[in-house]
């Protein structure tokens, strides 16, 4: 009887989990009037740029921490936190359920290897489960990962962000070309 407990309790866990990732969304927005772009989810955290009104934002996401949102200054590519109501949240992104132009390739190994190659004319940031990687212009980054789930960003200064969810399966090697067109 208490394994069955423990095992009811561990599935109440995992699907609040799911349930709290699912409830985070994505927009894009403006700033209502001028404002402070922060390094970290605080007032007393370094300031990395001043945001005048109708400034374009692309919010990461819409859960509030300290009363900040993770946002990305879509003039730079520069990712802080702005307070949440100074945004004007002005379309929803729906999340893509695949990462666009993936190509699949089988491997002999418990990980996952993803290859990003960047084919613009601009540096990217490329976000995984919170881990960032800088992608030169037309050059290409290796990364490994464990297999599951991911949710990733992918933003950089005057390119349009692509969110997504992509399952990454056990003993395959990933590769993932970004053109201009994809960006704008």
């Amino acid at each position: 009887m208490i394994g069955r407990k423990k095992k009811i309790f561990f599935i109440f866990i995992f699907f609040n989990a799911i349930i709290c990732i699912g409830a985070q969304s994505v927009y894009y927005g403006t700033i209502k009037k001028y404002s402070n772009l922060y390094r970290l989810s605080s007032k007393n955290s370094a300031i990395l740029a001043w945001l005048p009104e109708n400034t374009k934002v692309f919010v990461t996401s819409d859960i509030a921490v300290n009363g900040f949102v993770s946002v990305i200054y879509m003039e730079s590519g520069v990712e802080g936190y702005v307070y949440r109501d100074m945004i004007n949240f002005t379309e929803r992104v729906a999340e893509l359920p695949l990462m666009p132009n993936i190509s699949k390739f089988t491997q002999q190994t418990d990980s996952v290897v993803l290859t990003i190659n960047n084919r613009t004319l601009r540096t990217l940031t490329f976000k995984i489960d919170n881990n960032n990687y800088t992608i030169i212009a037309d050059a290409h980054q290796r990364i490994v990962l464990s297999p599951g789930q991911h949710v990733y960003f992918l933003y950089g200064p005057k390119f349009l962000p692509v969110v997504g969810v992509e399952m990454l399966e056990k003993g395959k090697n990933y590769s993932w070309s970004i053109s201009a067109m994809q960006g704008g």
